[in-house]
């Protein structure tokens, strides 16, 4: 006999006392540990008619009413039968109790309640007061003769001391529950929805508690957790995929890993970002991070929760968002070692030297090598992750270049890039940061070398800014004078990092030029633009984003006033009245 079945065997006892034992048994564990689903088991078992008992859970009530609303819902049902009606007693201290208003009669109930057991679930989550909490449940056995059992976890119910005093006059017997994680298991698969999902997690049951039993976690919330999750991520596959066993079962084996030790607090988002990274797997001694997860990767034999079948990315949008992305998410298995790295690019192959064979890291760095060679990769992310694996193959001694002609090269790199007008600028907006979208460390970026390769890359960054700049102020200028419309629709525009509203360009207009080409377009025009350059500069950008056009927006001021000294009277007026409407908040000096 296992030990709930003892439990089993004395709350059968208990319930068919046929005196009032004037006490509650208490079923105590771990939250998540099984408490719950060993006490709907026993009555689904036990009390086939429903009406033999009444379920309450005392999650999230937080005071008298609270508890009122939950006893009254439980038990209407009861109430409102006529053929299962309670006695008179039990319902005045029910009523009494909870000073509820009922249009059903108390003479209306004449026979005694035909009601075995009240089940208080949750107790220890419940925020009423102890004293009124256990005073209300110690009346109902005093003054009804009931039944109660009560869920606890004892190790998280607030105000301890006070419970474990009030627990010797409210609770006679005490059992913990050792949940089975067979019967949990199997009972968590039989309710999924998907039939398909159900008969493949039985084939793989095996493998998914002997994680769940190596994660040493004992939440079974959090196995049913990660049993949804993978049902989603299962929907969503192609019949390739699925058919695939062992690629379903590492599937298997990441999601319900990386799930339970996320939700027991043992992993982190971090770990997830970072699992990948060489450092952070082998070089963590130094590192009370890396040590930590080391120890939880070498939990689990027999496969690695640093397995990329689902990248780093693809997990945390899975796991931490709840995002199932299903064309990344099959791109990820199809880039995969198991599918032979399709469509996987070979930078990112070579990354992974820890997780590929010898003749596999030649292949990718010899592709990765020509491909930088003839200058085919233009992603600055991807650029310094090729960097930083050149850096750390010399370091090595994988390759015979020196770090000193890798950084040579590198800036040789950013000069053709920058000639041929593919470097990507840098505006006062985006960072100066290159981490790639899929959320990999890049290798050797705390050395000398390549920090003195970032630096340089900055410099001519600035420098394409420059130049993008020039050729902006070029094209918008002519927008000015073609379409005033789209010129003020530009320069106002935020969608993107290039974005003219967010770049300081138009100081490279001459002030004078521009005035002219305002004043052809006439009043209406005139004011159009007017107002997109007030659009444009509000929210003080002439002193933060857009402050080197500060001064060229004075001069604009300056030369509408000199035009209008000299204007005939009618153009005198509109431009003056322009610029006590629209440029007069430019000037420094006021006049």
């Amino acid at each position: 006999m296992n030990k709930n079945q003892k439990i089993e065997k004395y709350l059968e006892y208990y319930i068919n006392l046929s005196e009032t034992p004037r006490f509650a048994v208490a079923l105590t564990g771990e939250w998540g540990s099984g408490k719950t689903h060993f006490i709907r088991n026993f009555l689904n078992l036990k009390f086939p008619n429903k009406n033999d008992y009444v379920y309450i859970s005392l999650y999230g009530l937080s005071d008298t009413d609270d508890i009122r609303s939950a006893f009254l819902r439980a038990v209407y049902p009861i109430l409102d039968n006529k053929a299962a009606k309670i006695g008179v007693k039990a319902a005045q201290s029910a009523m009494g109790f909870f000073r509820i208003k009922s249009d059903l009669k108390i003479s209306d109930i004449t026979d005694p309640p035909f009601t075995k057991l009240y089940i208080f679930d949750d107790f220890e989550r419940c925020a009423i007061p102890l004293e009124n909490l256990m005073g209300f449940i110690s009346s109902l056995i005093e003054d009804t003769g009931g039944k109660v059992l009560i869920s606890v976890n004892e190790h998280e119910v607030k105000q301890k001391e006070d419970y474990l005093k009030r627990k010797e006059k409210l609770i006679g017997v005490t059992f913990k529950v050792y949940s089975d994680p067979d019967e949990v298991f199997t009972s968590l698969i039989a309710k999924l929805s998907n039939a398909n999902t159900a008969e493949l997690l039985k084939k793989q049951k095996t493998e998914i508690l002997q994680i769940y039993e190596h994660s040493n976690v004992n939440n079974f919330r959090s196995l049913q957790m990660a049993t949804w999750t993978y049902e989603r991520v299962y929907e969503i596959l192609d019949r390739s995929v699925i058919d695939n066993d062992s690629v379903m079962l590492d599937i298997a084996r990441l999601l319900f890993a990386w799930s339970l030790e996320l939700r027991s607090g043992n992993l982190s988002e971090q770990d997830i970002q970072l699992r990948e990274s060489i450092d952070y797997r082998y070089d963590g001694e130094d590192n009370d991070v890396g040590v930590a997860f080391r120890k939880i990767r070498d939990k689990y034999l027999g496969f690695d929760i640093c397995n990329t079948l689902l990248s780093s990315s693809v997990l945390e949008d899975i796991l931490i968002r709840g995002h199932i992305d299903s064309t990344q998410i099959k791109a990820s298995i199809a880039a995969s070692l198991n599918f032979g790295y399709v469509d996987r690019p070979t930078w990112l192959i070579a990354w992974h030297a820890a997780d590929i064979s010898n003749e596999e890291y030649d292949v990718a760095f010899n592709d990765m090598k020509t491909k930088y060679d003839d200058r085919l990769y233009t992603d600055l992310g991807e650029i310094l992750h090729v960097l930083g694996i050149f850096l750390w193959s010399a370091k090595i001694g994988y390759t015979q270049s020196s770090v000193v002609d890798i950084e040579k090269n590198f800036e040789t790199y950013v000069d053709d890039l920058l000639a041929a007008e593919k470097l990507t600028p840098v505006f006062g907006r985006n960072r100066l940061d290159y981490e790639s979208s899929l959320n990999l460390k890049i290798k050797e970026n705390s050395t000398n070398e390549f920090i003195s390769a970032m630096n340089y890359l900055n410099k001519k960054r600035l420098e394409a800014a420059e130049t993008y700049k020039i050729s902006l102020a070029a094209r918008i200028f002519e927008k000015l004078k073609t379409d005033a419309s789209e010129f003020c629709m530009e320069i106002t525009s935020l969608n993107g990092f290039k974005s003219a509203g967010y770049i300081s360009f138009l100081h490279f207009i001459h002030p004078d030029q521009f005035v002219k080409a305002l004043l052809q377009l006439g009043p209406a025009k005139m004011q159009l633009v007017s107002r997109a350059l007030i659009h444009r500069y509000e929210a003080d950008q002439l002193t933060t984003t857009l402050s080197e056009e500060s001064e060229w927006a004075e001069s604009i001021t300056q030369e509408l006033i000199l035009y209008a000294s000299n204007a005939s009277p009618l153009d005198k007026y509109r431009i003056s009245e322009l610029v006590k409407v629209y440029y007069s908040r430019f000037q420094k000096t006021k006049p």
